[in-house]
């Protein structure tokens, strides 16, 4: 958490070390709240107002854009309320009197450092707002071996789940508790522990924050990269992010159990530190994120066909959005491309990738595969990426602009192809329509429809996937992998 000021930072300091004593949880199994009057208010009255008044915020947020589902994953911001609660309240508003009953929450460890996960076999939590039972499950979880066990240095002292707990008491009303702390722990075998847990009634909350004490803009550009891997549910690429989240372990939990149950993530709203106050010099990230049903019908998954005129107007939105970060002048924006943007279509959510090629050969390629965001949005924001952000090229020079060609891709929503065999596999994928994404446990990747032009023989195509993947190349020709197929329409300068 980030905060503004040296004598604040180190009065936190001792906070951290050293919590109230009179809060420390006693010997009538209730954990006492430890950091009311630090992280949030001690006193119930301005503790509910608070929390009804972000909760309010979010659920506004959240009516402006649209969602409504209902989801069985949130991920949700541990910080002081005054740096992260605006955030949190949308994350709470997601889930707000949903008819969950028993919340799991994996948060992860700030201070102590122990193996596998610090939990509670009965008791209860406390905060100013009431009592949150422990759930009889968590006794069962700690039976099973020593994986979850309790960690009383743990218990005394960690804040990101207790921090948590009065948004859910406001939002969701009476539920049970699993507390979950993870330390040394594969998230793997974390998820492999919490599917069977999991059902309609559970909801699932990650307590995390994103990136810590970068500058505002290298902050805001290092959470976007986190988010876009979350979005892709691209385990691979999330864990290989330095500073992405302290709660890394359970994000990374999120997304194996979002790809076993075929749930779609869904970006909320998304702040910093910086945001809130004016220090923006060493700032924390904040993300809400709901996990939902694929539940969108054929006719909402059906892509709009794209005119001429409109992709000349994504070409166009995606130069000027790259020429506005070298200082230049793009020219009149009211012309008729810009009417063209107004057509209600590109308000519609779609995956978009935005790639950048000089004299022939690729030199950045960014995107997102889930329709998380309008199309125009999609664009803007992966121009700039595709040009400054793709980790295998250096940041793009204005000297370069003169030879640069620039395409954008517009994605279907991606749908699983069920094959018995490597043979069905092949005759199924249609070459120059079909963009592909292969999954195996860490491990994924995609190809956009136009590399079969660079790879034409499907089963050549689908062995550089793999590679690309991390995985052996003869991967795709034995049991056990998901592969997705999606379709494109793209537009490219000169085309």
């Amino acid at each position: 958490m980030a905060m503004a000021g040296k004598s604040v930072t180190a009065i936190l300091v001792i906070f951290f070390l050293f919590p109230p004593l009179a809060a420390i949880a006693g010997a009538s199994g209730v954990r006492e709240a430890v950091w009311a009057g630090a992280f949030y208010p001690a006193d119930y009255r301005e503790l509910k107002r608070e929390v009804a008044g972000d909760i309010a915020y979010g659920a506004a947020r959240l009516r402006r854009r649209g969602v409504s589902a209902r989801p069985l994953i949130i991920i949700i911001p541990h910080a002081g309320y005054r740096y992260s609660g605006r955030i949190a309240g949308v994350a709470a508003a997601a889930v707000a009197r949903r008819g969950y009953k028993r919340v799991i929450i994996i948060a992860p460890d700030h201070r102590v450092g122990f193996s596998g996960v610090a939990t509670m076999a009965r008791g209860a939590y406390r905060t100013p707002l009431g009592l949150v039972s422990v759930d009889p499950e968590a006794a069962v979880l700690m039976s099973r071996g020593r994986l979850f066990h309790r960690v009383a240095a743990s218990d005394n002292s960690e804040h990101a789940v207790e921090v948590v707990l009065p948004f859910l008491q406001s939002a969701l009303g009476g539920f049970s508790l699993i507390p979950l702390v993870s330390s040394r722990v594969a998230p793997q075998t974390l998820a492999d522990a919490v599917v069977p847990l999991l059902s309609p009634e559970t909801l699932l909350v990650i307590s995390s924050d994103f990136s810590h004490y970068l500058p505002y803009d290298r902050a805001v550009a290092h959470d976007q990269a986190t988010i876009r891997a979350i979005l892709n549910l691209d385990l691979d690429v999330f864990q290989g992010i330095k500073n992405s989240a302290c709660g890394r372990t359970g994000i990374a939990a999120a997304i194996i159990v979002a790809r076993r149950l075929g749930l779609a993530p869904e970006l909320l709203a998304r702040a910093n530190s910086g945001d809130a106050t004016a220090d923006r010099g060493r700032v924390v990230g904040y993300v809400a994120m709901g996990f939902y049903k694929n539940e969108k019908t054929a006719t909402e998954r059906k892509m709009p066909e794209l005119s001429n005129e409109q992709g000349r107007a994504l070409l166009l939105l995606a130069r000027r959005t790259i020429l506005k970060k070298f200082g230049r002048d793009p020219g009149v924006e009211d012309g008729p491309e810009a009417v063209v943007l107004d057509d209600p279509v590109f308000s519609t959510r779609r995956g978009v990738f935005v790639t950048l090629n000089r004299r022939g050969r690729l030199r950045g390629c960014i995107g997102s595969l889930a329709g998380v965001e309008s199309i125009v949005a999609g664009v803007r924001r992966n121009a700039v990426n595709a040009a400054f952000n793709d980790p295998r090229f250096k940041p793009l020079s204005a000297e370069e602009l003169a030879d640069l060609e620039i395409e954008v891709s517009i994605l279907t929503e991606a749908e699983p192809l069920a094959f018995n065999d490597s043979d069905e596999l092949i005759r199924k994928l249609r070459p120059g329509i079909d963009g592909v994404i292969i999954r195996d446990g860490i491990h994924s990747a995609t190809f956009l429809p136009q590399v079969w032009e660079q790879i034409p023989v499907p089963a050549d195509f689908l062995t550089h996937l793999c590679r690309k993947a991390g995985m052996a190349g003869n991967r795709w020709q034995r049991p056990g992998l998901t592969v997705l197929a999606y379709q494109v329409q793209y537009f490219a300068e000169g085309g």
